[in-house]
């Protein structure tokens, strides 16, 4: 199956000029997001201290060749904009057990 298509190992959150962010359903805490770009990926570990963001920890993710350089930095920066976006749904999914929907951004990031 391509990894831009939705699979059943996959819950699909952001989607920014075919680089797809998601959860993987196996995941709990830390909040990991993963980032597909074609056939390279990698993962973002999110934690936090005493409720406040601590950081984002980037890491291959295996069987995949990594992200380049300029994917990488737009997936940091997606977290960045989109922080409490990304925990909000996955508190959705994996807390309330609720379907999330893939949101499609449109507009440029810098």
């Amino acid at each position: 199956m391509d990894i831009q298509t939705q699979s059943p190992a996959r819950i699909p959150v952001f989607e920014y000029y075919h680089l797809l962010l998601s959860f993987h359903p196996e995941d709990h805490i830390p909040v990991r997001i993963y980032a597909h770009f074609g056939d390279k990926a990698n993962k973002a570990w999110i934690t936090f201290e005493s409720g406040v963001f601590r950081q984002a920890e980037i890491e291959p993710v295996e069987g995949h060749q990594p992200l380049d350089q300029e994917d990488r930095e737009r997936f940091m920066l997606l977290i960045d904009m989109y922080l409490s976006d990304i925990v909000r749904a996955w508190i959705d999914h994996f807390v309330f057990h609720k379907p999330i929907s893939r949101e499609v951004i449109m507009r440029r990031i810098n």
